[in-house]
């Protein structure tokens, strides 16, 4: 590889998927890290990510580009993180990585996405400032400055193999990923900031304020909204951690008499339960347990993409999954439960919007006196 120049940037992975499930109720799993001195995931749907390397640290810092400060994880160089993938298996089809991270060093080749856990040299990395997924691509010059925080964003289409990197919620490059270079080997792994062994330093220290995962396709006008939305997608991470650990699931239950739940994932128009909803099932459970007087009605919701009756008929069908759920695997008495669907007809966000549809695809669980 070729020396290059000082870069920062944040990066945004995402791969295409299939069309209309937008309008499937939490159809879709994702996840987000927003490194509130910790690797987990804010709902705890997904597998908390693993050190690479030494150890980062938690600090607080601006971030100016969105007017806020935060808690942000900063590496040192050729340390970061990892995602395993064994469980979920979202990097084996379509997907959506979004980033909001910065470099400390652009000079030379800078790895940030490695999807072969090291193997090989090829992946995602930033050259002389230019976005470049190696040996197939290159962009112009991108919007990446050294130690400033960036969005960037990578979509790969699992049924065209078409694979897009985008900067700021602008379309950069893209080419045909027919040798799924993009796509986890059997290792289920993808390394973060952390260089592979083919040709090494090849890496930048620097930090990390966010971290989005998604099955399904964003494409270049959601590319746009999100980078839009991105102040607004990271306090809400950062709420979300703070919210549905089990005593503040108890806390909001107590005050608000429900439950508004973004963390319990479904296969593709199925009733089937995505295994990583486990934990955020175990929650529910839990707070059932430790208040034997209580029961809930669980409610399925959809947006309004796709039909009204299918969508109706769709929620029911999840609501009853997640009522089967916590009885037959988790020891809840069927009494103390009831389940419902309640389709397109409650939304709680805009529907013209890809960010407010994913608001609307929800479980909610509410108090039943």
């Amino acid at each position: 590889m070729i020396s290059a120049r000082k870069f920062h940037f944040v990066f945004a992975f995402l791969l295409m998927s299939l069309p209309g499930i937008a309008g499937l109720l939490a159809q879709n799993a994702s996840g987000v890290y927003v490194f509130e001195n910790n690797l987990q995931e804010s709902n705890q749907s997904l597998p908390a990510l693993t050190v690479l390397g030494t150890p980062g640290i938690f600090e607080t810092e601006e971030l100016p580009e969105l007017g806020i400060r935060k808690k942000v994880y900063v590496f040192e160089q050729n340390c970061g993180f990892s995602f395993n993938d064994a469980a979920t298996r979202i990097f084996k089809g379509s997907y959506s990585i979004e980033l909001y991270f910065k470099f400390t060093d652009l000079q030379s080749w800078r790895r940030v996405i490695d999807f072969k856990n090291r193997k090989t040299d090829r992946g995602a990395y930033i050259f002389s400032g230019q976005l470049n997924f190696y040996n197939f691509i290159n962009s112009d010059i991108a919007p990446i400055v050294a130690n400033e925080y960036s969005h960037y964003i990578l979509t790969r289409d699992a049924q065209t193999q078409i694979l897009s990197i985008y900067a700021d919620g602008e379309a950069k490059v893209s080419f045909v990923d027919n040798g799924q270079e993009a796509l986890t080997d059997q290792d289920n792994v993808i390394n973060f900031f952390f260089d592979d062994l083919a040709v090494q330093n090849e890496a930048s220290a620097g930090a990390v304020a966010y971290l989005k995962i998604y099955d399904y396709v964003i494409d270049p006008a959601a590319a746009r909204e999100f980078f839009t939305l991105l102040k607004t997608s990271i306090e809400e991470g950062v709420d979300n951690q703070n919210r549905e650990s089990l005593p503040k699931l108890a806390e909001t239950l107590k005050r608000d008499k429900k439950l508004i739940i973004y963390g319990i994932n479904f296969e593709y128009n199925a009733d089937q339960i995505k295994p990583s909803s486990e934990s955020t099932l175990q929650n529910i459970a839990g707070l059932l347990k430790t208040q034997p007087n209580l029961r809930l009605r669980i409610e399925g919701h959809t947006d309004n993409t796709g039909e009204e009756g299918s969508n109706q008929q769709l929620s029911e069908r999840r609501a009853q999954s997640v009522k089967r759920h916590l009885v037959s695997q988790l020891g809840i008495a069927e009494n103390r439960l009831e389940a419902v669907g309640k389709g397109e007809k409650n939304p709680i966000a805009d529907n013209s919007t890809e960010a407010g549809r994913s608001k609307n695809r929800r479980v909610e669980f509410t108090v039943l006196e």
